[in-house]
């Protein structure tokens, strides 16, 4: 029993002294690409500067770095605004690498969009990024050569604080003013209707723009129809999407449905749409065209067994052949 207990032991003692050898073996013969020393890393913050009360304000933060085996990147401290209201993000968690031509690379870590809540400063407090690195790394095995792994590498990258400022709107709004500050256009989808009988029928009205269509007042759509025909309902589908550009598109159709009260020709009125113009610093109101909707009587159903007796007489020469 003591012998086996001896020959256990210095099993156990040899392969301890042997799996060292090896992990000395091959600390001695890693190579890697990269060293931290030579890693570099910084976070670029932009917020648009200056807006208009109700414009939209956008904030990104891009990674430069010099290597780019990147493994992870997790959010650690979110920046505190001040002024903002978060309208929402489109590429949080989405990271693509890219060249910047000198030979590094850009991450864009976050494009986020936020809106003034009153005139004056606004700003996005610091934040931080943990950023881990993949080094590419090459182990002698004594058994089995060279291989080839990967040695992770992690350090944390502060945002920078930035700020901006919200201009008031000129003080000679119009009573229609609508509240949308951007650029926009309102339009009729269908300037044309032919409708037959008194059935539900639907006619949709667009706007859209450049700007936040959230908090405006809805274009008076329902004034618009005249009493020959009886609007139903109103329904309003939006979406809002980032442009390449970093400007925000706003779009609502308003589905309206509606039956016809008198088979007469009529006319659903233009509707207009006030806004603010950010490019000419103007009040502006534009208006949907007219839409012509010609009524047509709704075809009568034949009485029973109408139209379904054909008198097609039999050729005499026929009748001729049969009763010879």
């Amino acid at each position: 029993m003591k012998r086996k207990l001896k020959i256990m032991v210095a099993t156990a003692l040899a392969a301890l002294l042997f799996s060292a050898a090896v992990n000395a073996t091959e600390r001695r013969n890693v190579q890697r690409d990269f060293s931290e020393e030579d890693v570099t890393a910084q976070c670029d913050a932009f917020l648009t500067k200056e807006v208009y009360l109700g414009e939209p304000v956008m904030y990104t933060v891009t990674l430069r770095t010099n290597y780019s085996r990147i493994l992870s990147i997790q959010r650690v401290d979110y920046p505190h605004t001040q002024n903002l209201s978060d309208i929402g993000s489109v590429s949080d968690y989405n990271y693509q690498l890219q060249s910047d031509g000198k030979g590094g690379y850009l991450v864009e870590l976050t494009q986020s969009y936020y809106a003034p809540e009153t005139a004056g400063a606004y700003n996005i407090g610091p934040g931080k990024y943990r950023i881990t690195f993949g080094f590419v790394t090459i182990a002698n095995d004594p058994f089995w050569g060279p291989y080839r792994t990967e040695e992770p590498y992690t350090i944390t990258v502060n945002v920078p604080a930035v700020k901006g400022k919200a201009k008031k709107l000129p003080a000679s709004a119009p009573g229609n003013f609508s509240g949308a500050v951007g650029n926009f256009t309102f339009e009729c989808n269908s300037p044309e209707l032919t409708l037959r009988g008194s059935g539900e029928a639907e006619v949709s009205f667009t706007l859209e723009g450049t700007g936040l269509l959230d908090d405006v007042t809805v274009p008076d759509i329902r004034s618009a129809f005249p009493e020959t025909l009886r609007l139903k309902s109103i329904t309003p589908q939006s979406e809002v999407v980032a442009q390449d550009d970093g400007s925000l598109l706003s779009r609502v159709v308003y589905k309206c449905r509606f039956t016809v009260k008198e088979a007469a020709d009529c006319t659903i009125a233009p509707v207009e749409f006030c806004y603010f113009d950010t490019d000419s610093r103007k009040y502006v109101t534009v208006s949907s065209l007219p839409c012509e909707v010609t009524t047509k009587p709704k075809p009568k159903k034949p009485r029973p067994g109408e139209g379904q007796y054909v008198d097609n007489p039999v050729p005499q020469s026929f009748v001729k052949a049969i009763t010879l």
